[in-house]
């Protein structure tokens, strides 16, 4: 009898020290994903409807392109307007790092590419 008893608290006492030696009880932390235009863009081709897409972007990180070519992508992509909004707000953090946006009249445009000027440099 005593040897069972001393051969279960050895048995114990290993697993305990098991236990330490592996960190404990293992929990699976899982990065969120960080959403992007492409990811937007991805639900929505998915078939995700805007209320599911516009929960995943008020609760998830992400590094959108809030550009003026970018948001005409997501546009023609088929994301609502209302997405697309989400998107902008979801940029302005109101911290350092949000970024400026200069506004100034543009007294001429050229795609160095093409050598178009003016609205057919900017179109397209």
């Amino acid at each position: 009898m005593r040897t069972s008893i001393k051969l279960w608290r050895t048995l114990g006492a290993l697993v305990l020290l098991a236990g330490f030696l592996t960190g404990g009880p293992q929990t699976r932390v899982e990065a969120q994903e960080v959403l992007t235009n492409d990811s937007v863009i991805s639900m929505v081709k998915g078939g995700l409807g805007e209320a599911v897409v516009l929960a995943r972007i008020r609760s998830s990180p992400a590094n959108f392109d809030t550009s003026t070519n970018s948001l005409l992508a997501l546009k023609k992509a088929g994301v609502s307007d209302k997405v697309i909004e989400a998107i902008t707000t979801s940029a302005n953090t109101g911290k350092i790092g949000d970024g400026k946006v200069f506004v100034m009249d543009l007294e001429q445009a050229l795609r160095i590419r093409t050598g178009d000027r003016d609205a057919a440099a900017i179109a397209g």
